[in-house]
């Protein structure tokens, strides 16, 4: 019989087995010195790939062979566009770099990409386009291992952008990285609709499958640029040789996040699988320290579809029960919300908050601050962080399966008018095997760290506050069994009714419906 989940039954999950391992590198296998990043990052930068066409319709589009590879496994670069045009590829390693934020690794020469037809949708699918090679990545041992944005570039200006990890081919590192390539998939309108909308820009007409071998433009490109970039951007910056992979990385080899002391997780990392959810979860139960630097994670269950080589093609997502034909049969492959049912699985046992509200804008007061925490400017008891909680929210809740030993670090209310109040949190707990969590409570953390985000801001001195804590995060949950010494103090979680009225006028924010 399974056990009802709760925070001790997320302890009875066992790692997934490999289904499928990375490309053997045949380059780059040699041991990397400890200090490779921050010898990376003294290289020169440039700024020119910030400029950046987030449209849904860029004058010439490109998407990469596969998400992720490694030393000596070229990736083909498929272009299209409404026109012909002539187009020169460029690819940067995202990173610090001075401030300049990435490196220009490869340039190709120009290359004639003829007229092709965007539209790819049928029915509820978007599938591929299926535009042929125009481009091959070489990938060589000047490729250091990193996030990647590869460019197409037309008359000198930045068309579309796919992104690509180049993986770790040497001795894994303590930490990892995981990069929400599903997240930025399901976010893309290229081809006629996404996961969330049609063409006509209303949920009704919305994709129940869509190719991950397709163009991310729009607001998947704009997830990737304000929710991952950034937490790249700071690793770098901090010096520290975090490993990245991806979602389907993990989805095909769960051992990646087995042995851990580290694992990060970006600003918005919205779509799992089983396989990964259980992963993710062993890896905590196996003592990992727990970053997770965003909100809205591990919201919505997904299955994935391979090709040749264990290369992820498309990822389905119904999100009600009638429109999943293997509902019924298989009810835990069910693609409807983690915390519903029938999966009933909310991710609180695991990250501490659960989701709590879309387009929020918001502020927080500090109620308590762990060991390893104290002394940051701005984070002392009674401050307010004011207008961090932006785009989507967590908050941990009464009824949830949430730690008994969380401490909540700050507080926040949102409110909207005829619907129920959402509290919104920023956590850290202790786990039951030395591990430490901490939750950043919303998705917009990395880019208010950093100042990209497109709709929302916050002063300089509350910015300096954000990026402080993140940098303890990172460099403290290198530490093995960071939680069995630094162990959280319990806050309780207050009831929702009447948490408007408890706390300062200033931390009652406001939010909107829809997904």
């Amino acid at each position: 019989m399974v056990r009802p989940w709760s925070y001790s039954a997320s302890y009875d999950v066992l790692p997934p087995a490999d289904a499928a391992g990375p490309p053997p590198a045949t380059c780059g296998t040699a041991s990397l010195p400890s200090d490779w990043v921050a010898s990376e990052n003294r290289r020169p930068g440039t700024t020119g790939w910030r400029t950046t066409d987030t449209s849904t319709t860029p004058t010439v589009a490109l998407y990469v062979q596969r998400p992720s590879t490694t030393c000596g496994n070229p990736v083909a670069v498929h272009l299209g566009g409404s026109g012909a045009h002539d187009v020169v590829v460029r690819a940067y390693r995202v990173g610090w770099y001075a401030g300049a934020g990435a490196r220009l690794v490869w340039s190709s020469s120009a290359v004639h990409v003829a007229p092709t037809r965007p539209s790819t949708r049928r029915g509820t699918t978007v599938a591929s386009p299926g535009w042929s090679t125009t481009v091959s990545l070489p990938v060589d041992a000047s490729w250091p291992p990193g996030l990647y944005v590869i460019e197409s570039v037309v008359a000198g200006r930045i068309s579309g952008v796919s992104p690509l990890v180049v993986r770790n081919a040497a001795d894994p590192r303590p930490g990892v990285v995981v990069y929400s390539n599903l997240t930025w998939s399901a976010y893309s309108p290229f081809g006629g609709a996404s996961l969330y909308f049609g063409a006509t820009g209303t949920t009704a007409n919305r994709a129940l499958t869509v190719a991950i071998q397709r163009p991310i433009t729009g607001p998947g490109l704009l997830r990737l640029l304000v929710e991952d970039v950034p937490v790249a951007q700071q690793i770098d910056r901090l010096g520290l040789p975090i490993d990245p992979t991806t979602d389907t990385d993990v989805d095909t080899q769960p051992s990646l996040l087995a042995h851990r002391t580290e694992i990060v997780l970006p600003g918005h990392s919205e779509y799992w699988t089983r396989r990964m959810y259980d992963a993710f979860t062993a890896g905590r139960n196996g003592g990992a320290n727990i970053a997770d630097l965003g909100a809205n994670e591990i919201y919505w269950q997904t299955r994935l579809s391979y090709g040749p080589s264990a290369t992820p093609t498309s990822m389905f997502v119904a999100r009600t029960l009638p429109q999943d034909p293997q509902a019924a049969a298989h009810p835990g492959s069910a693609t409807v919300e983690w915390r519903s049912p029938p999966l009933r699985r909310d991710p609180a046992a695991v990250i501490g908050p659960s989701y709590a509200a879309v387009r929020v804008h918001g502020s927080v007061q500090v109620q308590s601050v762990p060991s390893w925490l104290q002394g940051i400017p701005g984070l002392a008891t009674g401050d307010i962080l004011r207008d961090v909680i932006a785009n989507e929210a967590d908050g941990a809740r009464q009824g949830t399966p949430h730690p008994d030993n969380l401490q909540i670090i700050a507080l926040g209310v949102v409110r909207r008018t005829g619907a129920d109040d959402k509290p919104v949190s920023i956590t850290y707990y202790s786990t039951r095997t030395g591990g430490g969590v901490f939750a950043a409570g919303t998705t917009y953390w990395p880019c208010l760290t950093s100042a990209v985000c497109p709709d929302a801001t916050v002063s300089t001195s509350t910015r300096t506050t954000l990026w402080a804590i993140t940098s303890r995060v990172l460099r403290d949950f290198a530490t093995a069994q960071w939680g069995s010494t630094h162990p959280s103090a319990p806050t309780g979680v207050p009831a929702t009714r009447g948490l408007a009225a408890s706390l300062p006028r200033a931390v009652v924010g406001t939010y909107g419906g829809g997904d």
